[in-house]
């Protein structure tokens, strides 16, 4: 047994389960942008809840978005990635209306690897993957600082990813702390390329209120 709506919120029908797969299946046979009113196709598929890619891109905000394709797929529908021109990548899924920057996925984009968990003295911390901050150039540095907040204390973390390398503990500060950061010219360890210009050295740290 299922329960739906149809038209407005107010009024809740039961229906069988036979007759729910049925109904899906004629949902899912005819769905069409709510901007455009156009059926979805493979060059034009749904992006966004009830939003086809054409017209997200046509929307103000992502207009200057590059469609990238395909990201996951869960339960709840499909996520797709989008490159902006700053080379950072932005998620939108099916099941929401949002088109949001994703940091963690930034860097795997660009082939920096992120750690999910940092022993700190005897303390295991595991790193969420939607707490991550860049500092750097994506699209052109080889070095990243890439610093994590803690959510239960505050505690941020800096680590230093080298692109197509590893990612290495660099510096702790405890809640209450902001890092300061310094561009500056280094060598990539075991590279043979000329020095870039790569943030690599937290310079000072001082409290906020």
């Amino acid at each position: 047994m299922k329960t739906i709506y149809l038209d407005d919120k107010y009024h809740l029908i039961t229906i069988s389960d036979e007759a729910y797969e049925q109904i899906a299946q004629i949902i899912n046979a005819h769905r069409v942008c709510r901007r455009c009113k156009q059926p979805y196709t493979d060059e034009r598929p749904m992006v966004s809840e009830n939003v086809c890619l054409t017209c997200l891109l046509k929307k103000g905000e992502n207009s200057l978005l590059t469609f990238v394709g395909v990201l996951s797929m869960d339960r709840y529908g499909t996520n797709y990635t989008f490159l902006d021109p700053k080379g950072y990548i932005h998620v939108s899924s099916t099941s929401s209306e949002k088109v949001e920057l994703n940091e963690y996925q930034t860097l795997v984009h660009w082939g920096f690897p992120v750690i999910s968990s940092y022993t700190d003295g005897n303390k295991e911390v595991t790193l969420d993957s939607w707490r991550w901050s860049i500092h750097g150039d994506v699209k052109h540095n080889s070095v990243l600082v890439l610093e994590h907040v803690e959510y239960s204390s505050g505690t941020r973390r800096a680590f230093l990813s080298y692109k197509g390398g590893g990612c290495v503990f660099f510096i702790t500060h405890p809640s209450g702390g902001r890092f300061c950061y310094e561009n500056k010219r280094c060598y990539v360890p075991g590279s043979s390329q000329p020095p870039a210009l790569v943030i690599e050295r937290i310079v000072s740290c001082r409290k906020y209120p």
